[in-house]
């Protein structure tokens, strides 16, 4: 019962820390080619609930357009996690959770699960 407690203490904690929009976020995940991502999001100003994704990296190589910023929907999910959802290619989402670990991500498309791994969420302090 006390690694029980524990372990709901620290999930606690995880979820109070997230921040209440995608200030910046980083998710890494490895989808199932084996690929490895990196997604950059920070807030768009003065529009609540949307994200610009400012940096995509597959394997290394940056493949993010310099002056392209493509918007993904941000909102909190019905498991206390987060969920981006790509504006221009809405099949794809990441969806992300608190675990005793830290914060997991999935990587899905069109309901499946296309990839895992894990995001940081940093709040903007004012």
């Amino acid at each position: 019962m006390t690694k029980f407690m524990t372990g709901l203490a620290i999930g606690a904690a995880l979820l109070a820390s997230l921040p209440a929009s995608a200030a910046q976020s980083i998710c890494t995940i490895t989808d199932t080619s084996g690929n490895r991502l990196v997604y950059g999001f920070t807030d768009v100003a003065g529009a609540p609930g949307m994200t610009s994704q400012n940096l995509f990296v597959k394997n290394g190589h940056v493949l993010s357009r310099p002056y392209h910023r493509e918007i993904w929907l941000f909102r909190g999910n019905d498991t206390g996690g987060l969920v981006w959802i790509s504006t221009e290619t809405p099949e794809w989402s990441i969806r992300a959770v608190v675990t005793l670990d830290g914060v997991a991500a999935l990587l899905w498309k069109r309901g499946e699960i296309k990839g895992a791994g894990s995001c940081t969420l940093i709040a903007e302090t004012y």
